[in-house]
């Protein structure tokens, strides 16, 4: 293998730079500031991991790479009754003056384009703590293994990023599961307000 020719050189050390650029931008980029009109630095908050209490019989499942590109922040599972809880956030923010109630008429059109076999079961919008929230409960037949599928899903958007809780159980047991579902969302939404959003 011969020497590298001043050039070759060059570009080498360029290749270098850029990829040191690229790395420090993905490892700090969550803390990036944002100019602000008054020349002032303001640190955005965004929530990457989620310390929440569950009640007994739920059981976090282990995150895969996959889940985490997602955005998905945590899993749960319980049996007796079967049911499911995914945490998921999605950053950005929510355009200036968006109305809510309008917002949850779209959810629910593309929920409607997107999900095969929904059955719209009830939607409406609420407050938790400081946030509003879009609330959609959904039936859902699958082909799969021939049961119906009760889904809620409580739509919190925030400043910076907005967060979204699916609960899913069969339709015969999702009452049994719906105390839980008030206690965790509430204790999450007391969750975020403490971290100031």
């Amino acid at each position: 293998m011969g020497k590298l020719s001043s050039g070759q050189k060059l570009t080498a050390v360029i290749i270098v730079i850029l990829a040191l650029l690229a790395a420090g931008y993905f490892l700090f980029r969550d803390e990036i500031a944002l100019r602000t009109t008054s020349k002032e630095v303001a640190t955005v908050k965004v929530v990457r991991s989620v310390n929440l209490s569950y009640p007994d019989g739920w059981q976090e499942e282990r995150l895969t790479n996959a889940d985490v590109i997602a955005g998905i922040l945590l899993k749960l599972g319980r049996e007796g009754p079967g049911a499911t809880l995914i945490l998921r956030t999605i950053v950005g923010k929510l355009e200036e003056g968006v109305d809510i109630n309008s917002l949850s008429d779209q959810i629910v059109a593309a929920f409607e384009k997107e999900i095969e076999n929904f059955s719209l079961v009830e939607k409406k919008v609420s407050r938790l703590e400081s946030f509003n929230s879009v609330d959609v409960i959904y039936k859902q037949s699958s082909s799969e293994d021939n049961k119906t599928y009760k889904n809620r899903i409580i739509i919190m958007p925030t400043k910076n990023q907005t967060f979204y809780l699916t609960f899913r159980s069969e339709d015969t047991d999702f009452e049994k599961i719906e105390a839980d579902i008030e206690k965790m969302t509430s204790d999450f939404a007391a969750y975020l307000e403490s971290l100031k959003l």
